[in-house]
């Protein structure tokens, strides 16, 4: 049993975690934050932030990594750690996100993530008119915004039917890269979007070939190419690149245990009671994690049919 197991796991396990020897991803937090985060290398992080946001130019002259702990202001209130957090040249505050695992509750997340950034300008004494912008920019490896189609939103403070600007002090981009589109018709878009796409496929790029693919095509992502090689070169940062990618495997296993857990005891008191709208929005739920509907069939009475017309 355990040999199976262990047989299992090394099945289902990513294919960069096999492959000792490969180019650290991108998408990992901990190389993400190495990239991004350092100081050394903001020419990088400027052309991101260039191709994603639209700030004038000249803001991007006198980018500052600052402390991604956010103040706390009193000892209950929850602390915030942020990926990557900028100050620009006239003062803005900007954090860069990147999730990969379906977390519950993520806009509500990003929204306090970014609301801390703009309360943690004031002090006693300070005045509301020198606070200034925060921009929160999150990359997704899922499909969070569903009434869009689009990888990039950009989210501000409007009146829902006029559509008048309330302010613009506060602003959130979605970076989705399960919505890029085909390469095909990269042909297409304009020249900002195709920086954007670019940018996107370097950061979901799971092999060196795309990367040193995507490398020929920007001066900057070959030198975030370049970076990526050198982080790869050391056993340290391979350590905690395991240590992290350990961690995210045994917390989505957590979750999907508790969450099966649940669902299956949901479940059993469903049938007994005849309350199959339970056990339907149970499999809602189950299907937000991520979970394959084969396995939600298999372990619901749930119709293969029943779960997958859930999932539109």
């Amino acid at each position: 049993m355990a040999r199976r197991a262990k047989e299992q796991d090394k099945n289902t396990m990513p294919h960069d975690k096999q492959d000792r020897k490969g180019i650290l991803p991108l998408r990992n937090d901990i190389i993400f934050k190495m990239t991004f985060g350092d100081a050394r290398n903001k020419h990088i992080l400027r052309a991101f932030l260039s191709a994603v946001l639209d700030l004038p130019e000249d803001e991007y002259d006198e980018l500052e990594i600052i402390d991604p702990n956010l103040r706390v202001g009193a000892p209950e209130e929850k602390l915030g750690i942020l990926d990557v957090h900028v100050r620009t040249k006239s003062g803005k505050q900007l954090d860069v996100e990147i999730q990969i695992a379906r977390t519950p509750f993520m806009e509500e997340r990003i929204t306090a993530y970014t609301s801390k950034m703009l309360a943690a300008q004031l002090s006693i004494g300070e005045k509301y008119a020198e606070l200034k912008k925060v921009i929160t920019v999150v990359i997704l490896a899922y499909d969070l915004i569903k009434d869009s189609e689009r990888f990039h939103n950009k989210y501000m403070l409007y009146d829902a039917q006029t559509k008048s600007l309330f302010t613009n002090i506060i602003e959130i981009h979605t970076l989705e890269w399960q919505k890029l589109p085909a390469e095909s018709d990269d042909i297409n878009t304009d020249e900002k979007t195709a920086r954007q796409i670019l940018w996107l496929r370097l950061i979901k790029a799971e092999r060196e070939d795309e990367v040193e693919m995507l490398a020929t095509k920007n001066p900057e992502i070959q030198e975030a190419y370049d970076v990526l090689k050198k982080l790869s070169e050391s056993e340290e940062v391979r350590l905690l690149y395991e240590s992290r990618e350990k961690a995210i495997w045994d917390e989505q296993a957590r979750l999907y245990s508790a969450t099966k857990e649940g669902f299956d005891k949901g479940i059993e008191q469903g049938i007994e009671k005849g309350e199959k709208k339970k056990a339907v929005e149970m499999a809602k739920n189950l299907l937000s994690y991520g979970v394959s509907p084969d396995i939600i069939a298999e372990s619901s009475g749930l119709s293969l049919d029943v779960i997958q017309s859930l999932m539109k």
